[in-house]
């Protein structure tokens, strides 16, 4: 979260693929990233970047009105068509449907209703389209089944009734529709149908939420693709791969785009060229380089040859001139849009454009001011709710009533906001990832206006709804994890707020009820924060802590910060049932937290700060610990398990400072990501197995790293504990060498004395091997591979010289994903990188404990880092507290 996080108003839903919305798995952003070679548009008997059929009639050259031919009067609604001249191409077909019902050619008739109803569509004549299709799939009953011709034409209708059905929110739908379409196209067989239909499949899948089938669904096509020649079809496949590519992350988006920019360019396919620099903009504007991002707008929107992809370019770029401050080009372009969307054609597409545009200004709108006024604004989602009406689009209606609502809300207006946000609401069908911002917006207004309880009702709805989606917000896109914080971790923490606040308090049952929800909403937001990091779901086998505290281990005790943005409230949790504490630091500010935070951690790793250390050691102490102190005492507790709130993670406990001693001193100290914790039992030294790893010599093409002279001597100590180990040291330490020994043997402990890095990402995250950088990914799928050969898990790993990034409170979200996605019980990481005797010194202290009768592996920790405080090398915070363990701590 951003330092000005916990005071600011909540950002509008972004919709835009660039960015990302926060639960991306709308059928929204599928209608704001389509563009014309990504969209449903007819095709000609030539591959086309069309993905429904409009194959010209083989009929025989029958004469139409004066001297026109049914076929010519077809190719001349295709032509208009394809110029965006809908009208035009309506009536050239009605035209060529007349004449071929004249002629008694009821195949060619059908094939020309079907694409007569894509054009109703254009114009939003629903009724009409609707009864075209109707129309055509009855001429085809009338028709001999299974010969060539006929699966051709049935193919092609059935690809446009996919259209309709997509463009009216019916997905499911669309996508078993096309299915079938795909089937036809392989018994004629036809691979340019194939082709078409499997991409339409994409589509929607992608409109369901279904990123990683879609991707997969397109990925076949490249072999296929590759044997093509260059034609709008396979333009239209590289646009919709590259775009989807773009929304999972991959790097490739940008090459795959650019493909099918060459493409289009090469035929002189203006709607193409369009539709690859709009993609090629939003990829460039997803990794920072927003100035090419504004020119590839320019020339999206210049290239366009309907009003809608014009209208979509522009917007973006109205959208990033502004972010980037560049006000005059902005002010110059919105009357430009504001002139454009009173032309738009009354379609899904056009609506969540126009609604996107106000989104955009009303973000905007004190930047802008007094170029546009809220009013203004309001008239834009107005007339787009009134679009969505006609269409009967109760999604569309909902997020254009419920972004009225947010407009209302940031002028204060709060009893017509709320209005307008419960209309938002009540529309029927709305997906939860559309459900949970109005439940979230409708808990931010009723708290403005000094209703606490419903407020807290309202949030608790959004907080379930949520829940639901936990599977969804993990399921492809990790563009949610740049609006997350923004989208996402408000509601969790907000909820907090109201349940923990003073004026909840009324009875004694309401205190215990709110804290145990307070628990349940902390370690819900944990747990999606940490599966939004891996964008997978990281827990199984897992037991409630609760129960690990009051059965297996009654000394220790779990501390639940919570940083909201005025206080810092703590629960406290006892063994024993229903043993909760709560008391709170008041009066405390975000910024203040954040600030004493990291001047902390900064200071930690300087050997010769230790009064500053102390000093805001203690600070933390007193917000922290100090009050649970009578309560820890009293029931001779020994280990306190951390669930640690965002801005606390960054920083070992063990160095928190009471006046006197340093935490450590009393405490062994782990950090849990959640209440859950996978179940494991206490390592016992006779039956330890150890596989430990060294590399002296990083190799020199990953990077500046330095030599790690004693990291054999570090594992010989392991040796020397007598403990069972198996070594793979220097240059034999590989990638292929690790994945053999987990899957020939069984450890209970695997110890990497290496260069590592838990980045700000997963992709930034890694472990250095003699044959280069093992990614998190695939250092996890080693520890996988282990696992499905053996039904003995691994309980230990030891990082010893790796690091986190630096100022990232997120990278420590590594260390956790790093034993959980490789399904060890707990691993034990340092902070920052140390000196390399004193990891030596570590590693003896440690193994000299681990193991023993009746210590955990929290207290050999604690008695590691206890040796090196009297060791007088080693007494500065920085040589012992940068080692933390998270995970199963007994």
């Amino acid at each position: 979260m951003s330092k000005s996080q916990p005071t600011r108003r909540p950002k509008l839903h972004k919709l835009l693929c660039y960015v990302g919305i926060g639960l991306s798995l709308t059928l929204l952003k599928l209608y704001l990233d389509w563009t014309p070679a990504t969209a449903i548009v007819p095709q000609t008997d030539n591959l086309t970047s069309n993905t429904t059929h409009v194959t010209s009639p083989p009929a025989p050259l029958l004469q139409g009105k004066g001297s026109q031919t049914p076929l010519s009067l077809f190719q001349q609604g295709k032509t208009h068509y394809q110029a965006g001249q809908f009208a035009a191409a309506l009536d050239a077909w009605q035209q060529a449907a007349a004449a071929y019902q004249t002629q008694g050619e009821p195949l060619n008739q059908a094939m020309t209703l079907s694409n007569l109803a894509l054009a109703h569509q254009e114009l939003a004549q629903w009724n009409q389209a609707n009864h075209a299709m109707a129309q055509s799939f009855a001429l085809l009953d009338t028709i001999p089944p299974n010969t060539p011709e006929r699966l051709r034409v049935q193919a092609q209708t059935l690809n446009t009734q996919g259209t309709l059905q997509l463009a009216q929110g019916q997905a499911e739908a669309a996508l078993k529709t096309w299915q079938h379409a795909t089937q036809l196209y392989s018994q004629i067989p036809d691979e340019p149908g194939i082709i078409r239909s499997q991409i339409n499949q994409a589509l929607a899948l992608r409109a369901l939420g279904l990123y990683r089938r879609a991707r997969n669904t397109l990925e076949q096509l490249e072999t296929t693709l590759q044997t093509q020649p260059d034609n709008p079809l396979k333009a239209a496949a590289y646009a919709n791969l590259g775009n989807l590519l773009r929304s999972l992350g991959s790097p490739e988006a940008q090459e795959t785009l650019q493909k099918s920019l060459d493409i289009a360019r090469t035929l002189n396919s203006p709607a193409d060229i369009s539709a690859a620099l709009l993609g090629l903009g939003n990829t460039a504007r997803s990794q920072g380089q927003n100035e090419r991002a504004i020119d590839y707008y320019q020339k999206a929107a210049a290239s366009a040859i309907s009003p809608n992809a014009q209208f979509e370019a522009s917007v973006n770029q109205l959208d990033l001139l502004l972010v980037t401050n560049q006000r005059q080009p902005a002010t110059t372009l919105i009357p430009q849009l504001q002139e454009l969307a009173q032309h738009l054609p009354t379609t899904r597409p056009a609506i969540y454009a126009q609604i996107h545009f106000a989104q955009t200004l009303t973000h905007h709108q004190t930047q802008l001011n007094p170029t546009l006024s809220a009013p203004e604004i309001a008239q834009i989602l107005a007339h787009a709710q009134q679009q969505a009406q006609h269409l009967k689009d109760t999604v569309a209606e909902s997020y254009a009533l419920g972004y009225l609502g947010h407009l209302y809300e940031t002028a204060q207006q709060w009893q017509d906001a709320e209005r307008l946000t419960r209309q938002a609401l009540a529309q029927a069908k709305i997906p939860p990832e559309v459900a949970y911002q109005w439940q979230w917006q409708l808990g931010r207004l009723l708290k403005a206006q000094n209703k606490p309880q419903v407020a807290t009702k309202a949030y608790t709805s959004a907080y379930k709804t949520l829940k639901l989606l936990r599977g969804d917000l993990v399921a492809a896109n990790p563009d949610i994890k740049f609006t997350f914080r923004d989208e996402v971790e408000p509601v969790y923490r907000e909820l907090v707020d109201l349940l923990l606040s003073p004026q909840q308090r009324t009875h004694q049952r309401d205190i215990k009820e709110n804290l145990e929800q307070a628990r349940e909403v902390i370690e819900a937001l944990q747990v999606a924060e940490l599966e939004n990091f891996f964008q997978s779901a990281c827990l199984d086998s897992t037991v409630q802590v609760d129960q690990v505290v009051d059965e297996k281990d009654p000394t220790a005790a779990i501390i639940y910060p919570i940083v909201l943005k005025d206080r810092i409230e703590v629960i406290l949790k006892l063994p024993g049932k229903d043993n909760l504490v709560h008391y709170r630091s008041p009066d405390l500010s975000w910024e203040k937290v954040e600030t004493t935070v990291k001047r902390f951690r900064s200071n930690l790793q300087d050997p010769f700060t230790n009064p500053a250390i102390k000093k805001d050691g203690q600070t933390l102490y007193n917000w922290l610990i100090k009050p649970a102190r009578p309560y820890l005492e009293s029931q001779g507790i020994k280990t306190l398990i951390f669930v640690l709130d965002e801005p606390l993670r960054n920083i070992p406990m063990a160095a928190l400072y009471d006046g006197e001693t340093y935490l450590v001193q009393t405490y062994a100290t782990a950090l849990l990501m959640g209440l859950e914790v996978r179940d494991s039992h206490r390592l016992e030294r006779n039956r330890m197995d150890v596989l430990a790893a060294s590399l002296t010599e990083p190799p020199p093409k990953e990077g500046n790293f330095a030599k790690l002279d004693k990291a054999n001597d570090e594992l010989d100590k392991i040796k020397a504990a007598g403990i069972p180990v198996t070594f793979i040291r220097d240059e034999d330490f590989t990638k292929t060498a690790l994945e053999q020994r987990l899957e020939r043997s069984t450890f209970d402990i695997v110890h990497l004395a290496t260069h590592g890095q838990f980045g700000e990402k997963p992709e930034d995250t890694f472990i250095l091997a003699a044959d280069g950088k093992i990614p998190l990914e695939q250092f996890s799928q080693l520890f996988r591979r282990q696992q499905s050969t053996t039904t003995q898990g691994i309980e230990l790993l030891l990082l010893s010289a790796c690091r986190t990034a630096t100022g990232s409170n997120r990278a420590v979200l590594g260390i956790a994903g790093a034993a959980i996605q490789a399904g060890t019980r707990s691993a034990i990481a340092s902070l920052w990188s140390l000196d390399d005797q004193s990891s030596v010194t570590f590693t003896e202290a440690f193994y000299q404990h681990l193991g023993q009768p009746g210590v955990s592996r929290a207290e050999a920790l604690q008695l590691a880092q206890q040796a090196m405080l009297q060791n007088a090398d080693y007494q500065a915070p920085l040589f012992w507290a940068a080692y933390v363990l998270v995970g199963s701590w007994f």
